[in-house]
């Protein structure tokens, strides 16, 4: 059995422990279903518009039959409209921002690998403009962009989904990890992903595969078994910066490396996250992107919660060799 290991996250500056002889603790079977199932019609299905919040951009653009609209999450984190906040320490103020929901799809059960190639590429172009949009928008530090897939990733619609948080604060970790990303710049002439890509490439354990669009890997210091990034091979910015011909190609990558992480991780909940640099810095030489596949389940999370510190119990050398 391969020694467990505490691992360096370069683009967190934090450490992970990877223990393979964790990967016989009995994880059991629970009783609930994979994806939630709330009481009611589905208000994401056509014909339930009504249902949900505004529709405040659909496509394809203009009259007809929607394929993907995006609507106002009816429980926001973060809100439009400024309210008065109960303060007499000064620290607190408005949650002030933006929080939609980008309905994927007209198809109640669908999941990313079971999209027509099409229609995922048309979805991915919609988080691409809502993206863009709430970039340029003033006051707007940083946006985040998310799918959650099943109960045990946080899920609470079975209806092919994904959100987008754009937020007049930076969230400690995105500005930890900018932080890091400006400060390797400055001291190494070149960005931070590109320094780890270039390793990843001598190193070829974790390495899933690479073409002209994208690199696929399994990170060095994981946060979750099997964790998978899909990181553009060439495209650096922001991802709404990719044209559409690359962006196409990146998102069948992408569709193709869900599909496969989770026929092989045995994970049906998943989060995909997009790893993005700040709003306003989509130009910085500093800036990069992926998009990072976490697959969710497994033991309890006390070690974690006690320490800060990630326990995985699959080695991405493991991880990425069975990907391959």
């Amino acid at each position: 059995m391969a020694a467990s290991t505490y691992r360096h996250d370069p683009f967190t500056d934090s450490w992970k422990i990877v223990a393979p002889s964790r990967a016989g603790v009995p994880q059991g079977k629970s009783a609930d279903p994979v994806l939630p199932e709330p009481p009611g019609p589905c208000a994401f299905c056509p014909g339930n518009e009504a249902e949900t919040e505004e529709t405040v951009a659909s496509w394809p653009p203009g009259e007809g039959e929607w394929q993907v609209r995006v609507v106002r999450n009816r429980y926001p984190a973060v809100s439009a409209e400024i309210v008065e906040v109960a303060d007499p320490g000064g620290h607190a103020r408005p949650a002030t921002g933006f929080h939609e929901v980008l309905v994927e799809s007209r198809e109640h059960d669908l999941d990313v690998p079971s999209f027509t190639p099409e229609r995922w590429r048309l979805a991915m172009r919609a988080y691409r403009e809502r993206l863009l949009q709430y970039e340029q928008l003033d006051g707007i530090q940083h946006v985040s962009v998310f799918r959650n897939r099943g109960r045990r990733a946080g899920s609470s619609q079975p209806h092919p989904h994904g959100q987008i948080v754009a937020t007049t604060v930076a969230g400690p970790l995105q500005q930890k990890r900018w932080n890091l990303a400006r400060q390797h710049l400055r001291r190494e002439g070149r960005s931070l992903l590109d320094a780890v890509l270039q390793r990843e490439r001598d190193a070829g354990a974790r390495l899933v595969s690479e073409d002209d669009d994208a690199i696929v890997l399994c990170p060095f210091a994981p946060s979750f078994g099997f964790e998978t990034w899909v990181v553009p091979t060439s495209h650096r910015g922001s991802f709404s910066d990719l044209p559409d011909d690359a962006l196409d190609a990146f998102a069948d990558r992408l569709r193709e490396t869900v599909g496969r992480v989770l026929e092989v991780s045995g994970r049906a909940a998943y989060n995909l996250v997009w790893r993005l640099p700040p709003a306003k810095a989509r130009r910085d030489p500093a800036a990069f992107w992926h998009v990072a596949i976490c697959p969710r389940g497994g033991p309890g999370a006390g070690l974690e919660l006690t320490t800060g510190m990630s326990l995985v119990s699959v080695a991405p050398e493991d991880a990425a060799k069975a990907l391959r």
